[in-house]
């Protein structure tokens, strides 16, 4: 039998649902707030306390509106030289009427308020400009064409003007647009390549079309994530089209921050294209399992910390989103010691026979979502200045920290089925050992294929006999030399 992939361990349909309705937002893990500069920390707990939901709802939303709002203009450069940026992928599950719509209102305004002030000058100010340049090289344009029809023109100066014609009708299509909502692939991409600097977000407090979309709503049920997966790490892209000219992106670069409700996390997390392709994995995921509550307030967020968290995103937006020059910090030996005890740590539980051996693309991407969030929170506690500032050690423990803690509501998404998993491999252990005369070892598990090394045999057939349906009985060592061997029975 083949090896698994990663959507083998994910929720059938209706686990995700019912694995929902066992939980409370008192049940699930707090947001570790605490974490978080003290001007995010600050507005999570107001938003929380003044929308009367889990503070777990107010901080992914939070945090992903920073990644937003740095666009390209801080970034990390680490080990080997590898260069991170700061572009988080958000996905927030919460049923309706329990206030995801309100948070993300709260949340969302001084990022839309400035990318609609900026389009309104491009469209009062910047297009009338293009648009009167425009008009004047066309001018040019007719004005040497009628030279060369009386034999006195020039053919290399109108060869160049329409040249410039064209950069002007091109210039004229890069209208700044900061973020979207419900596009599809295509549409994104054009939207990407349009801005200057490649960069762009999708916002929404209730992503079901987006998803719909992104499903393939209208590719005929083929799914419509490429564009997702390039800008993610900002690999270079080309989309190509029958009837129009083909777009080139360098280095595309996407934030998402998507509340919906928890039906659609369960059909991305179903879909094996998206888990096996490597989407999923990407995405800090979480189901907040907030619950309607009884109205015990009328206070309204405290002004002082709006204003300081208006201000906050105002800056990042002016200074490093509008930065065309991208500001890329060098992480210090003691941070990046932080990141490669965390990454270390990761990669030991990966191997086979680790406890995340069995979902190791999802743990794959801790590491580099936690140097994401790093970036977020530097650019939070130093704003205008951050790409003067050096990363501290404080800075990536807490971004460890965070990390680990979306980790751990990845983790409860995939529980449930995770088990199952363990169950039918439970069963053709004894299915094998039946089939065996009675018995088997590790290499027999791994040979039909049950785990995927001898070592993720051992650590099966050893949590089976601590369950108490296995025995073990270890083999004297082979007279003529050689390792002993385990030999495991079904108890009766």
């Amino acid at each position: 039998m083949n090896a698994k992939l990663p959507s083998d361990f994910l929720p059938q349909s209706t686990e995700l649902h019912d694995l929902h309705e066992l939980h409370t937002a008192q049940d699930a893990e707090p947001f570790p707030t605490h974490l978080l500069p003290k001007v995010l920390g600050d507005l999570v707990k107001e938003v929380a306390r003044v929308t009367q939901t889990p503070e777990a709802m107010a901080g992914p939303l939070t945090l992903g509106i920073v990644s937003a709002s740095i666009g390209k203009g801080l970034a990390s450069k680490g080990h080997a030289g590898r260069i991170t940026p700061p572009n988080l992928y958000i996905l927030l599950g919460a049923k309706s009427g329990t206030g995801k719509s309100e948070c993300a209102k709260i949340i969302f305004k001084p990022f839309i308020d400035y990318a609609n002030e900026k389009h309104q000058e491009w469209i009062e100010e910047v297009l009338p400009e293009l648009e009167a340049d425009k008009e004047c090289i066309k001018d040019e344009i007719k004005e040497l064409i009628k030279g060369l029809k009386s034999n006195g023109g020039n053919a290399d100066k109108l060869k160049e003007a329409k040249k410039k014609l064209a950069r002007k009708e091109s210039e004229m299509l890069k209208e700044p647009r900061y973020h979207a909502d419900n596009v599809t692939g295509e549409k994104l991409a054009i939207l990407i390549s349009n801005q200057t600097n490649e960069s762009l977000a999708l916002l929404s407090s209730d992503a079901r079309d987006c998803i719909d979309i992104l499903d393939g709503k209208y590719q005929k049920n083929k799914t419509d994530e490429s564009i997702y997966l390039k800008a993610y790490s900002r690999d270079c892209c080309t989309f190509d089209r029958v009837s129009r000219p083909s777009i080139i992106i360098k280095e595309p670069q996407l934030a998402i921050v998507w509340a919906v409700q928890p039906d659609k996390i369960t059909m991305l997390f179903n879909n094996n294209k998206f888990t096996d392709g490597g989407l999923m994995p990407r995405f800090l995921a979480l189901d907040t399992y907030c619950d309607a509550q009884i109205r015990s307030t009328n206070d309204s967020i405290q002004t002082k910390v709006l204003e300081e968290y208006d201000l906050l995103i105002n800056r990042l937006l002016l200074v490093l989103h509008a930065d065309e020059s991208e500001n890329v910090i060098q992480l210090s030996d003691e941070v990046l010691s932080a990141f490669t005890n965390y990454f270390n740590d990761i990669v030991g539980r990966r191997k086979g026979g680790g406890e995340l051996e069995d979902i190791h693309p999802y743990a794959a991407r801790w590491e580099e979502n936690a140097l994401k969030i790093a970036i977020c929170l530097h650019a939070a506690k130093h704003h205008e200045h951050a790409m003067v500032k050096g990363f501290s050690t404080e800075t990536a423990h807490e971004a460890i920290g965070l990390m680990k803690w979306f980790a751990e509501q990845q983790l409860g998404l995939l529980q449930e089925s995770r088990d199952k998993q363990s169950e039918e491999k439970e069963m053709r252990v004894h299915r094998l050992i039946e089939d065996n005369g009675g018995q088997c070892t590790r290499v027999d598990v791994y040979r039909k294929r049950i785990a995927s090394n001898a070592g993720s045999a051992e650590v099966l057939l050893t949590a089976m006999v601590e369950k108490g349906i296995l025995t073990e009985e270890k083999q004297p060592s082979p007279k003529g030399g050689g390792h002993p061997q385990t030999i495991y029975k079904s108890k009766l």
